[in-house]
């Protein structure tokens, strides 16, 4: 690794730390007056406001990272351009691709660290916002949990009182639920419990079978199937080490798991966004050397940064509603940024 390298991913990091700070005071801004105006009727002091802001404000920030990727790339070399250092790299013999290589690295870089370090961090942050929402803002009626062989999840019933149900396997496409036990209970006290073969929903009532409900009888649940089915299956932020077992979980209790699958595959993707990302950044100022307009380089490179963040959100929603193969939908984007990388550096000149 030659001085020239660590020189310039040295620039690229600096700036993408400085570009993710600014980002972080914008969003913790945001957040801290949307948060004032949500606790106006809660008996709350300004310090944990704010701790609230702090803790809501890497779900955001996460969302921008690849704009701080973008804009770091791009950033370093526009400084080298400006103090006529990129001049002097070429005029010693340097081409553009002994500029990219180190912002390729420092893509490679930030790429694992957002993957690896950011994003968990920002999940177990997360958690803890969580937890003090709860405090102030009560607990959602709805909680559920996926283990290895069953799966649990509690509700409200007509009466206001907590029902527990575990279930064995979910059949999505019969809407129903085989295995099961309904736990009834009351300021902590159980109630009732009772047991059905199965527990199958019509599209308006639930029909309980089987066991405790001999001959079969409609319970009160409170909630549809799909609300129920998306409530389990839906998003939870976790570690991408964490994603494999839960996805097993999902698939054994009858979920297909396709969301969580694109989310495991959209994360090991962002390693080669955040390499294309940078190289689109980069590209940018390199023709600055021949006279090329550099703010119309910095407008379309910007750009088409943005359109390729855009395409990413877009791909993982037709991926999602399985109108796309998730591999696709997942890869797709980060294929596209470094194709868009390549072809922007070509047309600099210098390649």
């Amino acid at each position: 690794m030659g001085r020239l390298f660590r020189y310039i991913l040295g620039k690229m990091l600096l700036r993408f730390v400085l570009a993710m700070l600014v980002l972080f005071v914008m969003v913790f801004l945001g957040e801290t007056i949307d948060m004032n105006r949500k606790v106006q009727n809660i008996d709350i002091s300004m310090n944990n406001v704010l701790l609230l802001a702090l803790l809501k404000t890497p779900k955001t920030l996460v969302l921008m990272i690849p704009f701080a990727v973008l804009i770091s790339g791009g950033w370093a070399i526009s400084t080298l351009a400006r103090k006529s250092e990129l001049v002097a790299i070429f005029a010693g013999g340097g081409s553009a691709w002994t500029i990219i290589k180190p912002i390729v690295a420092g893509g490679f870089g930030l790429g694992m660290a957002i993957t690896l370090i950011i994003t968990p961090s920002g999940a177990l942050i997360n958690d803890m916002f969580e937890r003090m929402s709860e405090k102030y803002f009560g607990k959602d009626d709805f909680t559920s949990k996926i283990g290895a062989e069953d799966l649990w999840f509690r509700t409200m019933n007509e009466q206001g009182q907590s029902l527990f149900v575990r279930a064995n396997k979910i059949a999505p496409e019969e809407k129903t639920m085989r295995g099961v036990d309904l736990f009834v209970m009351d300021h902590g006290n159980l109630l009732n419990h009772r047991e059905a073969d199965e527990l199958s929903f019509d599209g308006q009532n639930w029909l309980a079978k089987g066991k405790s409900f001999d001959p079969a009888q409609k319970i009160s649940i409170g909630l549809g199937f799909d609300d129920i089915a998306q409530r389990i299956e839906g998003p939870s932020w976790m570690p991408v080490w964490n994603l494999p077992e839960h996805i097993n979980s999902l698939k054994n209790a009858g979920f297909a798991a396709k969301e969580q699958i694109l989310r495991l595959n959209r994360d090991l993707a962002g390693v080669l966004l955040a390499i294309g990302l940078a190289v689109i950044g980069a590209s940018l100022p390199i023709g600055y050397r021949r006279g090329g307009n550099i703010g119309r380089l910095i407008a379309m490179t910007v750009g088409v940064g943005f359109v390729t963040f855009i395409a990413n959100d877009i791909s993982f929603a037709l991926g999602k509603s399985g109108q796309v193969p998730v591999i696709i939908a997942a890869w797709a984007p980060a294929v596209l940024s470094m194709i868009v990388g390549i072809i922007l550096l070509r047309k600099t000149g210098e390649c």
